[in-house]
């Protein structure tokens, strides 16, 4: 919103283009730009994985993470008392990148390989949560769009769980 109508104009060049709220979707459609309206790409990715998606028998329930430690801690404790699955939106690392913040990461998730069971002891909830994630997009919705529903402590995971019409 308020870019400069050159820089705007250039937005036709993409394949896909977004907003997330009226004005936005206005200023650009008003250049001939083809765009679409949605509150998160999350939802967008979900329906767009959900009609590439086989259909499936919604089984049992699901559990994810939270973006707050403490409630992590409670999603995991629920999802371990019910015997629902848990399993966060952190995905898990397939490949060393070069951020510090991903070679943490990725330490962290092959110290937990080395550690086996005792890794819940050592590793905070955040880094435990790369370890039993998946790796991409398209397989948490996978796994998303096979549950009768889903509790969780995240907004894309709630956006991911609508647009795949999984409550």
């Amino acid at each position: 919103f308020h870019n400069n109508e050159d820089l705007t104009e250039r937005l036709d060049a993409f394949d896909l283009v977004a907003l997330r709220e009226s004005q936005s979707h206005a200023t650009v459609a008003a250049v001939g730009v083809n765009c679409r309206m949605v509150p998160d790409l999350a939802i967008s990715e979900a329906l767009d994985c959900k009609s590439r998606l086989p259909s499936v028998s919604a089984n049992g329930f699901m559990v994810s993470d939270s973006t707050r430690p403490e409630i992590t801690r409670q999603l995991e404790a629920l999802a371990s008392k019910r015997r629902w699955r848990y399993l966060p939106a952190l995905a898990r690392p397939v490949e060393r990148r070069p951020s510090a913040k991903s070679r943490r990461i990725h330490q962290r998730v092959q110290l937990a390989g080395w550690l086996g069971p005792f890794a819940k002891v050592v590793l905070s909830s955040r880094y435990r949560a790369h370890c039993v994630g998946v790796a991409t997009v398209e397989d948490y919705c996978r796994e998303l769009a096979g549950v009768r529903g889903v509790v969780t402590g995240r907004f894309h995971t709630a956006c991911f769980a609508l647009g795949l019409e999984v409550p």
